[in-house]
This record gives C-alpha cells, structure tokens and sequence, in this order.
C-alpha cells in the first residue's frame, strides 16, 4: 500500500509541476515580452504593434497597447502638419 501511495504522489507532484510551468509561461511570457517591446521603444524611433503568442494571456492588453500605440501614431502626425 505504501508503494502505490509513494507512486501517486510522485506521479501528482511530476504532473502538478508541468502544469505549473505551462502556466506560469503563459502568464510571465506577455509581461516579459511587452517590458521588452517597451525598452526597444524607447531605444528607437519605430513604433510596431505588440505580439503575444497565441494561448498566451492577457490578450486584451496587447489589443490595449495596441490601440494606445495607433493613438499615439496619430497624434504624431496632427502635430507634424
């Protein structure tokens, strides 16, 4: 009995850790990836749209930053004229 208990746990806790690490990508992946769009904005004049992987999270703030990066790229040009 003690066999099959020991088995289990160690199979629950391979299982609970790959889980776990899918998902902690899924949610550090967009943070990191926008605070590096961000520096490479910065750094540079070009303006490009946000990309996150598809499953990823927080989707509705890379549509957010988008849509503040288009406004942005806007106003730029009403005040170029």
């Amino acid at each position: 009995m003690n066999t099959i208990f020991m088995i289990a746990a160690i199979i629950g806790l391979i299982t609970t850790s790959i889980g776990d690490l899918i998902l902690s990508h899924k949610v550090a992946g967009p943070l990191g990836r926008m605070e590096e769009h961000l520096k490479k904005i910065t750094s540079t004049s070009y303006i490009e749209p946000l990309k996150f992987r598809t499953g990823d999270f927080f989707i509705e703030l890379e549509d957010a930053f988008n849509q503040f990066i288009e406004k942005i790229k806007v106003d730029k040009n009403d005040q170029g004229q």
